[in-house]
C-alpha cells in the first residue's frame, strides 16, 4: 500500500472545558487554558498525530 492509501484522518469539533481539556471518546485530552469556552477542531491523523485547530 502506498502512503496515500493508508492516510486517514478524523476531525471533530469540541468545546474546551474550564480546565482546558476536550473530551474525545470518553477520554479527556489537554488543549490549552487560553482556549476555555472556545470551539476547536480536534484532528487525529494517525496513532501518533493529534492536532488542535482553533
Amino acid at each position: 500500500m502506498s502512503h496515500a492509501e493508508t492516510d486517514a484522518a478524523l476531525e471533530v469539533a469540541r468545546t474546551v472545558n474550564k480546565s482546558g481539556m476536550v473530551s474525545l471518546a470518553g477520554c479527556y485530552l489537554p488543549a490549552a487554558e487560553i482556549l476555555v469556552g472556545r470551539r476547536v477542531a480536534v484532528r487525529i491523523e494517525d496513532a501518533d498525530g493529534l492536532s488542535y485547530l482553533g
